[in-house]
């Protein structure tokens, strides 16, 4: 509790000092949910919706904790809204979440106006290594339970804790980017499975092929796919990568005097202390290393200046519906 409460803390004063902070208040909100304190964590996500009525995402969320104090008509008001909204913008998980609570609640839930869903469309491939493209996975995300196959590890989302889930236990994909894939439990607990163990929610995977060796590349080309590696390191619980997210303040690829090159990244997390920078700076250590002629990685994780939602890029921001 002390580690939830040291976060709430952290995104407290994160939106004290920009008040235009969705994303700020969105994980304040989902900090407060879990702390069990949902008063204050509705008042979180009534302000998101206001600086951000696209994030459909948050209807649902707002709605549960409505009902945790029992306001159910406000609750199947906030469903009905963020399932229009949903729908509009094709994020097709919220709107058939939020269909499905509107059910149990005994309500009928809203007819979907799109004939073929799409989700929200992927950032648009860029040109220039600072705006690094994103490469990223079809994304596979269902409101339909998975089994695991078999036993498998899992980092909890957000504090970074390892943990083994049991075969046999109900998982529903809400986001498979970058190859790792993020999955909500029964109880709402949200986990991060890494591609290595994808087979237990029945998703193969295949081990890229080795290129043959070429000539040494020059230190501008190895940037450009050091940085188009980075963009396929993914937050696990919002569609955006760590470049776009504006996390990436800077990456310098170092000629060795034997051959080769040494990479040195500062990369920064969306609030002091998040438990999962150790596994983005793993995720982004592994795909760099990947990269020809990439001998060496060093990852620092930094913490000023501090993040702030108006370095996203452009792209980000529309993704979101920010």
């Amino acid at each position: 509790m002390n580690q939830l409460q040291d976060r709430i803390l952290q995104f407290r004063k994160m939106v004290h000092d920009d008040p235009e902070s969705e994303l700020g208040y969105f994980r304040l909100g989902q900090l407060l949910t879990e702390a069990g304190e949902y008063g204050e964590a509705i008042t979180s996500f009534h302000r998101t919706l206001e600086l951000s009525p696209q994030f459909s995402k948050v209807y649902q969320l707002l709605a549960s904790n409505l009902l945790m104090l029992n306001w159910r008509d406000e609750a199947v008001r906030v469903l009905r809204e963020g399932f229009a909204v949903a729908d509009e913008r094709g994020d097709n998980i919220p709107r058939d979440e939020m269909a499905k609570m509107l059910g149990q609640l005994g309500e009928e839930a809203p007819v979907s106006k799109k004939s073929v869903a799409s989700g929200p469309q992927p950032i648009a491939e860029k040109n220039t290594p600072a705006e690094a493209k994103r490469i990223s996975n079809k994304a596979m995300r269902t409101t339909e339970s998975i089994t695991l196959s078999r036993a498998c590890e899992a980092i909890e989302i957000p504090h970074g804790n390892k943990v083994m889930l049991a075969g046999g236990t109900l998982v529903r994909v809400t986001q498979a980017l970058g190859g790792s894939f993020t999955v909500a439990t029964e109880n709402g607990n949200l986990m991060r499975i890494a591609a290595k163990d994808a087979d237990a929610i029945g998703v193969e995977t295949s081990t890229p092929e080795q290129s043959a060796a070429s000539p040494l590349a020059d230190a501008s080309e190895v940037e450009k796919m050091v940085w188009a590696q980075l963009g396929t390191v993914y937050d696990p619980e919002i569609p955006v990568n760590v470049v776009d997210l504006g996390l990436v303040y800077e990456c310098r690829v170092i000629p060795l005097p034997e051959e080769g090159y040494n990479v040195k990244i500062k990369l920064t997390l969306t609030a002091p202390g998040c438990g999962m920078g150790d596994v983005l700076r793993a995720d982004a250590q592994t795909k760099i290393l990947g990269v020809p002629d990439v001998k060496d990685v060093h990852i620092e994780i930094v913490v000023d200046p501090p993040w702030n939602q108006s370095m996203m890029s452009e792209a980000a921001t529309l993704q979101l519906g920010l």
